[in-house]
């Protein structure tokens, strides 16, 4: 499984029109092949910063991912609403069972 992670701090000014764009991503992409989680969340003690949280069967399914108009859409959308550039990291993870 590949899990992604990206750190985004939105303008205080601009936390609507980011969470709208986020939706319409999220609303996109939970169809698609090999997305087997994709949500989007907001820090406790700050609104303005959003965390992202995928998880994908497999690279070649998160490519295709990265290749769809809605990401292109999102990160558009994005660039005009945040402070500092998205911080994207992506793993190859494996399962392990806890306690």
């Amino acid at each position: 499984m590949i899990v992604v992670t990206a750190f985004a701090q939105v303008r205080p000014d601009s936390v609507d029109a980011a969470r709208a764009a986020l939706q319409r991503a999220q609303e996109a992409t939970v169809t698609e092949d090999g997305c087997e989680a994709y949500r989007f969340y907001a820090a406790i003690d700050d609104p303005s910063a959003i965390v992202a949280v995928e998880n994908w069967r497999d690279l070649p399914a998160l490519q295709a991912h990265l290749q769809t108009p809605h990401v292109a859409d999102l990160i558009g959308a994005l660039q005009d609403l945040v402070v500092s550039p998205i911080d994207i990291q992506a793993y190859d993870a494996t399962r392990v069972q806890l306690g």
